[in-house]
């Protein structure tokens, strides 16, 4: 997956999906994955269909990096962590999830 956002194609983004590329993947040693990638690109019009293509294909919102940071917290636009933030509603199963890991409850 990391290739495609180096890319920023769209197509090749929808082509590895289509082949079974995982869309919550760790994608690097900071443990970003296609989202916390693609929320670092700044150019909203090539961001925006593929942020939708991933959320379409099951990608997490809620998903913390390395540092503890959600893909909205990359974001270098304004535009960008709206589209985030608005793209996709959490279910209360992930919010519950974070709740626990943010109070670092040990269970």
């Amino acid at each position: 997956m990391f290739l495609s956002f180096s890319l920023s194609t769209l197509s090749i983004t929808r082509l590895l999906i289509q082949c079974g590329a995982d869309v919550n993947q760790i994608c690097d040693r900071q443990r970003n994955r296609p989202l916390h990638l693609i929320a670092k690109y700044s150019n909203i019009a090539k961001a925006s269909p593929i942020i939708e293509l991933l959320f379409a294909s099951g990608a997490h919102l809620d998903t913390n990096n390395l540092m503890n940071r959600l893909p909205q917290d990359l974001a270098r636009t304004p535009d960008v962590r709206k589209l985030l933030c608005r793209s996709q509603k959490l279910s209360l199963k992930c919010r519950c999830a974070q709740i626990i890991a943010s109070s670092k409850f040990y269970y």
